[in-house]
């Protein structure tokens, strides 16, 4: 039980993963089983030191014969986050994934790379578990991003131009023609006057279900606040 508590610890961002290693050895070996076996872990600085030396690309394979408590691994991870401007976990799925995804971030620059880890990884096993659809190819990814990266969709419509490829061998990029500002800002306030006193998510909720893969959710949210000062 005691374990498990310190591995939620780590796993909530309570202590760091040093620590975990730390009360992992003292928990498990003696002074004199940790000086006769040599069991020593390297400490992050130098792993992050090495590693960000080394500058690792994401199509590398990377090879530790001494593993032992994995300090490469996560400051690998530490350092993909970082340079891909990741989330931790968003970080382990591409590393898995074994996609080439820096090649993903320089053709599609105008495009969040969180946005890419949900249409390259997420998004496919989505439409499989809601939609009972599969099939999608690296041609209808790079498709959707294309349209992504240029403007012609906003990133509320991925999920749904996806699933347009998929029932229908192509997309109709007119179901999800975006409005310009000023279009999208006199909307809103009209949903707002017929909503009076409704509280903001409920409003951001009606302003979605009317553009739904039309507008960006951000912008929405803005332009609601902004409003919300003046009513």
């Amino acid at each position: 039980m005691k374990k498990n508590r310190q591995i939620e610890s780590y796993l909530k961002n309570e202590i760091s993963i040093e620590d975990l290693i730390l009360l992992f050895d003292k928990n498990n070996f003696n002074k004199e089983e940790i000086k006769k076996d040599g069991i020593v872990y390297t400490p992050m600085y130098i792993s992050d030191y090495i590693v960000n030396i080394l500058k690792p690309q994401l199509n590398e394979t990377i090879f530790e014969p001494a593993v032992g408590h994995g300090m490469f691994i996560f400051s690998l991870l530490n350092y993909i986050e970082k340079e891909f401007k990741l989330s931790a976990e968003d970080a382990r799925i591409i590393v898995k994934s074994e996609i080439d995804f820096a090649s993903y971030v320089k053709e599609y620059k105008k495009v969040d790379s969180k946005i890419l880890v949900d249409i390259l990884v997420k998004h496919p096993k989505e439409i499989k578990k809601r939609f009972n659809l599969e099939g999608l190819k690296e041609k209808d990814l790079r498709e959707v991003l294309g349209y992504l990266n240029s403007g012609k969709i906003g990133k509320s419509a991925v999920l749904e131009v996806l699933v347009d490829i998929l029932k229908n061998g192509k997309a109709d990029l007119s179901k999800y023609k975006g409005i310009s500002d000023d279009d999208l800002e006199k909307e809103v306030k009209k949903i707002v006057k017929a909503n009076k006193g409704a509280p903001i998510n409920a409003l951001m909720g009606e302003v979605m279900k009317k553009f739904r893969g039309k507008v960006d959710g951000k912008k929405v949210m803005m332009i609601l606040k902004r409003l919300e000062k003046w009513v």
